[in-house]
């Protein structure tokens, strides 16, 4: 099964991982802050480090957990999202799910610094 190719973000360099029983936890080096993934986020954030797609994403945890990848699309795609929100992901990516695109979701403008006054 394949679907509309959606590239797929990466992993922050900055965030190191550590299996802890059936979970993974994810630690950000910069922000310091603790991250635990249940089983299916954790197989999600592992497939983030192989698949090319959202659709690979979603095909890779279909097969892994028997179930149509069409049916877990979306719980794929908040997954990644909320990744992305917790400074987990690249940032310099291009994802945004398919519902958010919809609602008129777009990424927050780079700040850009305020031109010298020459006081």
């Amino acid at each position: 099964m394949r679907f509309a190719p959606v590239a797929v973000p990466r992993p922050h360099e900055l965030v190191v991982e550590a299996p802890i029983r059936n979970q993974l936890a994810l630690f950000h080096l910069e922000t310091r802050r603790l991250h635990l993934l249940n089983g299916l986020a954790a197989a999600i954030w592992s497939q983030l480090h192989e698949a090319d797609t959202i659709g690979d994403v979603a095909t890779g945890i279909g097969a892994r957990f028997d179930v149509d990848p069409r049916s877990i699309r979306r719980g794929v795609e908040q997954t990644i999202e909320q990744l992305r929100a917790d400074g987990l992901l690249r940032l310099d990516d291009h994802f945004a799910p398919a519902c958010a695109r919809r609602s008129g979701f777009t990424r927050p403008a780079r700040p850009v610094a305020a031109p010298d006054s020459g006081s």
